[in-house]
């Protein structure tokens, strides 16, 4: 994040942002996908997605509401997607290139939470 001024409101609809692309584009490719067995798994992670992005959208209604997690609970980070080499989705792709596209996207995700789990430590949520 650069210098910008985060509200956790903003942050929040940041969240509901991000979770609608990555909603639109299993969904799309999954109408797409030539293998069935890739149709399935981008089925399955659009419905993850929503899970997701319906948290952001709960959270925005009533902030309070938001599950606090501690920034103590280390979750080890084991470096998977660290050397795997940035693949596009495609409609055509395997399961293991959809795999490393979803580690991958899922870790950005990830990353950027962290961040404003930082910034918005000790904050009022309501």
């Amino acid at each position: 994040m650069s210098q910008e001024v985060w509200t956790l409101e903003r942050a929040l609809r940041k969240g509901v942002e991000l979770e609608e692309e990555s909603i639109a584009l299993y969904t799309e490719t999954a109408e797409k996908a030539t293998y069935p067995g890739a149709r399935k798994l981008l089925q399955e992670l659009a419905e993850e997605e929503r899970k997701h992005r319906d948290y952001f959208i709960k959270a925005l209604e009533d902030p309070s509401q938001l599950e606090r997690r501690s920034l103590s609970e280390e979750v080890t980070d084991l470096r998977i997607t660290d050397t795997l080499v940035r693949v596009p989705l495609d409609p055509k792709a395997g399961y293991p290139q959809l795999l490393i596209y979803a580690a991958q996207r899922e870790k950005d995700t990830h990353d950027f939470c962290a961040q404003l789990a930082k910034k918005f430590r000790g904050e009022p949520l309501g």
